[in-house]
């Protein structure tokens, strides 16, 4: 229920960011995750922070003490050679993995983890297959129309009718890359794959990222030139 909803966000949020919240809320006529969401970017309020993370897997250190921020609107680089880390520490902000040491703050509750083949479904059409992503992501049936809406607007209307099997490898990563995007807020974590994606592509994508400003990505690969080039900040292991 509504009420219900109101008050895991009052839990969550504590009560004096909560009423900050609700004030924008009602000035922006908008609901309570919505106005936290705004809160974040007017304050430039960092939407995920990395201190002193370390993981230990057995007697082999993983990562030693990094510390990193993801802000809104910005495009964080990680880079380093094979073996560094890079993707153990994207699972750990993506939630996946936790920390041995350290502590991950995260300002926004939407992760997404993305790898060449998140969410295969092989036998849909792209049009299905992007409405499965987006219903197991959460979305209510009233966000559909506009998040597919932003898909057919990144890859084409052509493209929404063929089969997920007839896709290429690069153009499934263009599918799921839109997908991420037309959930318009959190942070998009990215491993290795997008290097391979159309390089126009690519810009235009983090362009609107960086336009709309509620959304931060956070790419990894060992090639550092392509890195530091899409990146506004980058961290090497």
């Amino acid at each position: 229920t509504e009420l219900a909803r109101v008050r895991l966000c009052s839990a969550s949020l504590g009560s004096s960011l909560y009423l900050v919240c609700l004030v924008i809320a009602c000035d922006r006529h908008c609901d309570i995750p919505q106005a936290f969401i705004l809160f974040l970017e007017e304050s430039k309020m960092s939407y995920l922070i990395c201190d002193s993370l370390s993981v230990r897997f057995g007697n082999v250190l993983l990562l030693r003490d990094v510390n990193l921020e993801v802000a809104p609107g910005n495009v964080t680089g990680i880079t380093g050679r094979n073996g560094t880390g890079k993707s153990t520490l994207l699972r750990v902000m993506a939630g996946q993995i936790e920390p041995t040491t350290g502590k991950i703050h995260r300002n926004v509750t939407t992760s997404v983890f993305l790898e060449l083949n998140w969410g295969l479904i092989p036998r849909a059409r792209v049009e299905e297959y992007i409405e499965a992503m987006l219903l197991a992501d959460g979305r209510e049936l009233g966000e559909l129309d506009r998040s597919k809406q932003l898909c057919v607007e990144y890859l084409g209307a052509e493209v929404m009718d063929k089969s997920v099997l007839s896709l290429s490898s690069g153009m499934l990563a263009r599918v799921n890359l839109a997908t991420a995007l037309s959930l318009e807020q959190g942070v998009i974590i990215i491993d290795e794959w997008l290097s391979t994606v159309d390089l126009t592509f690519v810009r235009s994508i983090l362009t609107g990222v960086r336009e709309n400003g509620r959304q931060a990505v956070v790419l990894a690969s060992h090639d550092e030139k392509w890195v530091r080039e899409m990146s506004d900040i980058t961290y090497e292991l």
